[in-house]
């Protein structure tokens, strides 16, 4: 044999690892590195840290983030993942571990800036269509209300009853007052909360037209909100 430090022995390097009696470094696969010399298990191999990417073999770190517009689980072999996530089963310390691992472009609905281990829904009044989103979701425009993880805000205007300003996060947050109604869809401001029609009442809030007619033996001038004004 060689004596240590001769030209034919030399100790394992960082990003390998070298079983006993073994004539050749092993390279740590794609999606792992291992940031130590003088490895000789497989397990010493890591997966790739959530949010990072491992594109290549025989790396002794992470080579970066994860692209803007995709999230990257622990084992990820690109910045920009398309398989989607899996569970996957591995040693690690001797022990048998299952872990979730992979990653996949964003979706809408959700956006995802570098260095992403998962989806980020919109938030409550925004929302997006697009795939691959990297910058927070626009804001829901006015006529419209976005819920958590909303994607086209077309699907939610707002309804008759009430007025949905810019960013509003549900239906029903801004109701026409008492004496008003609004028989219109995708309004915006309390503009769109007409007076009740003279002759008729609006009770309570949210009308989406008058509830009915003035009781007789009284009149209604307008803007009403009981059919027996006082």
């Amino acid at each position: 044999g060689h004596p240590t430090g001769s030209p034919n022995s030399r100790s394992c390097q960082a990003g390998y690892y070298c079983p006993a009696a073994t004539p050749a470094q092993v390279a740590c696969p794609a999606g792992t590195y291992q940031p130590s010399s003088q490895q000789w298990r497989a397990d010493s191999c890591l997966l790739c840290p959530d949010g990072q990417f491992c594109e290549a073999s025989a790396l002794s770190a992470p080579q970066g983030n994860c692209t803007g517009g995709y999230y990257c689980r622990r084992g990820s072999e690109s910045r920009t993942p398309s398989g989607g996530i899996a569970p996957r089963t591995l040693m690690q310390n001797n022990n048998t571990v299952t872990l979730i691992v992979g990653g996949d472009v964003c979706r809408p609905g959700t956006y995802c800036p570098s260095g992403s281990a998962e989806e980020i829904q919109c938030a409550p009044g925004t929302a997006s269509p697009d795939h691959g989103r990297a910058a927070a979701c626009p804001q829901c425009p006015a006529g419209y209300f976005c819920e958590t993880g909303s994607r086209n805000f077309t699907d939610f205007p707002c309804p008759r009853g009430y007025y949905c300003p810019a960013g509003t996060t549900q239906s029903d947050l801004f109701p026409c007052p008492p004496a008003t109604y609004n028989n219109e869809t995708r309004q915006h401001s309390l503009a769109a909360c007409v007076d009740c029609d003279p002759g008729s009442f609006c009770a309570g809030e949210a009308n989406s037209r008058p509830d009915g007619l003035c009781q007789s033996g009284f009149y209604c001038a307008g803007r009403s909100h009981t059919k027996a004004p006082p």
